[in-house]
């Protein structure tokens, strides 16, 4: 029996630039893409759409 071991979730990594501003990047598997997002809300946003499709 085989398994498939792929993950679909969006992989979201806090991070912060060289002057301290923080920004989120999420990496979505499921359409092999990254976005990167300034606030919390953006990431909400993105993430209740992505729901939605």
């Amino acid at each position: 029996m085989e398994t498939d071991n792929v993950n679909v979730e969006p992989q979201i990594t806090l991070r912060r630039d060289r002057s301290g501003e923080q920004h989120w990047t999420i990496y979505d598997p499921a359409s092999d893409r990254y976005s990167t997002f300034r606030t919390p809300d953006e990431v909400l946003i993105w993430l209740e759409e992505r729901h939605r499709r």
